[in-house]
Parts: structure tokens; C-alpha cells; sequence
């Protein structure tokens, strides 16, 4: 039974999996994902637990509040893959917010994508392997909540707090015209500074696939390494046991090949490191720059509105210049024209306000990746010093410890 396997994996707390390798600590939720965004006090999100019913796994999402919007101060509802996708797409098709950035999602997983994904774990005995992919699939829905309510505009949409609320939800509409991040024609857009945004974050998606890319080289290098490392201390034990007549060769081959597994330990704790928190903020950016695209081509669809609602006036004009009786079709066309532009130009404006927002904030995330990095391998580099300073020792005292 899936529902009884899955619980199995998540009840389990011993420390596992990748997370575990890297040296990082692992408690309800992997933390290899970056949870440290701003909290705001008045309306906290967290994914306590996971939990699976008829092959389905749900996420519990935990609302602590005090704004009056909801009839709680705590809230507890569980959610599904395609309920995180359900609020994405509400906020996403709300025109009202075509200027923000709307968060990612972080899941490309459908639900039977992520019941077949554990299915095939659990029937391979991979019961940490799945523990540690549901943590860690659980912080980046959680990341994707959190980023959301640090948005204004975001946290007073009424789709959020029916998510966060209710336990039954809308069902899903079928994809609108600002569902689509294919490209839209730029041509009518004369503004040269949402054309530098728009090369700019290309550029930019370009950069971090490239880095995404060093670092898997570096990631795979230090993996050999560290298997080399590994198969030394036998090489030097077996070059000792040739010697059969120095019994000193052998112990000094004894005592380095401890510092050669440590190494080799250090090494792997880098390459996990690399992987769990840089592999996750660059490819956290790959879908920010997917975010701003959507943004930028949901600004120019409402330009497109704007542009066919003028010609539709027109010709409208053109017929009541003819036939006085179609004078009040043209009242309401001029109306569509005025919504239609008033439309464009507060997206506009919410827009250049958010790419800077958003530049700002992924600076911040960096500088924070990159010192929780620097300090695991300081954690790192403490302990094969101190195994390396035992060696030391042993090899000057001419006796083994």
C-alpha cells in the first residue's frame, strides 16, 4: 500500500540522504532549500507535514495570522500538486497583477507524475531517497508560498486566502490569454527601457545556465576525486605489505591513509554542498527568469488589447460618421479604449517596479547561498584539520595512537 509505504518514509527522522552528506542539518524539511526570506509577522506560511491519502501525497500548509481578511488566527488545510498550480494559475490570469512578478512554480511534477516518480522509489527500496525528495519538494512549495505574501498585491488577492483557507477550492478554469509564456510580438512596444528589461533577463537566463553548467563540471570533478581518494589508503596498505620486513611502513601507510579518507569525506561534503545549495538557487533562477518573461508578455498582451480595441473604435467611427444610430456603440468602444489603455499603463508602471524588486531580492538570496556555502565548508575544512592534526601527531610520535 502506497499511503502506508509513504508514511513509513516520512516517519522516519534519522538524518539521510543528500542533505546528510553535505553536512547540512535535516529536520522536518530539507534545509538545502533557502527558507530565510523576510517573514512578515502578520501572516506566516509553513508546510509542517506531508502526509499520503489513496495514493495521493498532500502537503499540510500551516497559516498563522492576524489580519481580519480571515476568520482564523491559525489555519491548516492540505494540498496537492495541482492546488499550488491552481493558485499560480488564478493569480497568473488576474489582470489586475499582469504587472507582477508572479512566483514560480517550483514543481514541474503533475500529481501522477509524483505518484509514479514514488512508486518507482518505493518498488526499488529507495524509502530515503523518496524521504529526502518529499522534504526538499515540500521547502520549495514552501519558498514559493513565502515569496508570494512578500508581494502586496499578491497577499490581498482573494485566491490566496480561499488557498490557504478553504479546504475545497474552484475548480480550475481552462487556460486564459494570460496563461501562455510564448513569445508575443514586441513590435508594437516603443518603450526602449521594457526592451532592455527584456534583454537583459535573457542574457541573465543565459549566465545562469551557464553556471549551472560549471558547477555540475565542478560537482562531477570533485566526485572523482573523491573516489580516487577512496581507493588510496588500499594502494599504499598493499605497496606497506610488499615491504613485509618494515613493520614502520606499514604503519606510517596506516596513518596516512586516514587522512586520505578524510579528505576524501571533505571532498564529498563539497560536492553535495555545491549541489544542494548552489545546484538549487541557479536553478530556482532559471524559473525566476521564466516569471519575468510571463510578466513581460503579459504587459504586451495587454498592449495588444489596447492597440485592437483602438482600431475596433475606428472602424466603429468610421460606420457612425455614416449611421448616426451607431453613435452609442462608439460611447461604449471609447470606453474600452480608455479601460484598455489604463489597463496597459498600470502594468507598466507595477512592472519596472518589480523587476527592480525582484533584482534586489535574488542579490539578497545569492549573498545568502553563497555564505551558507562558505560556512559548510568552513565546517568541513574544521574537521579534516583536526583529523589531519591527529595524523600529523601519530606520524611525528613514531607509534600509533
Amino acid at each position: 500500500n502506497m499511503d502506508d509505504l509513504v508514511r513509513e518514509a516520512l516517519d522516519d527522522d534519522v538524518p539521510t540522504g543528500p542533505a546528510a552528506a553535505a553536512g547540512l542539518e535535516t529536520r522536518e524539511r530539507s534545509t538545502s532549500v533557502d527558507l530565510s526570506a523576510p517573514d512578515d509577522a502578520s501572516l506566516r506560511i509553513s508546510i509542517t507535514a506531508q502526509y499520503a491519502k489513496d495514493g495521493v501525497i498532500f502537503y499540510t500548509v500551516e497559516t498563522n495570522t492576524t489580519l481580519s481578511i480571515f476568520s482564523k488566527q491559525h489555519l491548516s488545510v492540505g494540498r496537492k500538486l495541482e492546488d499550488f498550480a491552481w493558485l499560480h494559475e488564478r493569480l497568473s490570469e488576474n489582470a489586475e497583477l499582469a504587472g507582477s512578478i508572479i512566483p514560480h512554480l517550483p514543481v514541474s511534477l503533475t500529481r501522477d507524475g509524483e505518484k509514479q516518480a514514488a512508486s518507482a522509489l518505493l518498488s526499488n527500496g529507495d524509502v530515503t531517497r523518496l524521504k529526502e525528495d518529499l522534504k526538499i519538494r515540500a521547502a520549495q512549495l514552501e519558498r514559493f508560498l513565502r515569496r508570494i505574501v512578500q508581494i502586496p498585491k499578491l497577499r490581498s488577492d482573494p485566491n490566496l486566502g480561499a488557498f490557504l483557507e478553504y479546504e475545497e477550492l474552484q475548480p480550475r478554469k481552462s487556460p486564459g490569454w494570460f496563461s501562455s509564456t510564448s513569445a508575443v510580438s514586441t513590435k508594437n512596444d516603443t518603450d526602449a527601457e521594457f526592451e532592455k528589461m527584456r534583454q537583459q533577463n535573457a542574457n541573465y537566463l543565459k549566465c545562469v545556465s551557464s553556471s549551472l553548467a560549471s558547477f555540475g563540471k565542478l560537482n562531477k570533478a570533485e566526485r572523482v576525486v573523491a573516489d580516487v581518494l577512496g581507493d588510496m589508503p588500499a594502494a599504499l596498505t598493499a605497496l606497506a605489505t610488499a615491504d613485509t620486513k618494515s613493520a614502520e611502513w606499514a604503519r606510517i601507510a596506516k596513518a596516512y591513509g586516514v587522512a586520505l579518507v578524510a579528505s576524501k569525506d571533505a571532498t564529498n561534503k563539497h560536492a553535495a554542498a555545491i549541489d544542494l545549495i548552489l545546484g538549487d538557487i541557479l536553478t530556482d533562477y532559471t524559473g525566476l527568469c521564466g516569471a519575468v518573461t510571463a510578466m513581460h508578455n503579459r504587459r504586451l498582451t495587454l498592449l495588444q488589447q489596447w492597440i485592437d480595441a483602438k482600431s475596433t473604435f475606428a472602424k466603429a467611427e468610421a460606420k457612425a460618421a455614416k449611421n448616426p444610430s451607431k453613435a452609442d456603440d462608439v460611447k461604449l468602444l471609447q470606453t474600452a479604449v480608455a479601460d484598455s489603455q489604463q489597463a496597459f499603463q498600470a502594468a507598466s508602471s507595477l512592472a519596472s517596479v518589480e523587476v527592480v524588486r525582484s533584482r534586489n531580492a535574488r542579490v539578497t538570496d545569492f549573498r545568502h547561498a553563497l555564505t551558507k556555502l562558505a560556512e559548510t565548508e568552513a565546517r568541513a575544512a574544521r574537521e579534516e584539520a583536526s583529523m589531519l592534526r591527529g595524523v600529523l601527531a601519530d606520524l611525528r610520535a613514531g607509534s600509533m595512537a
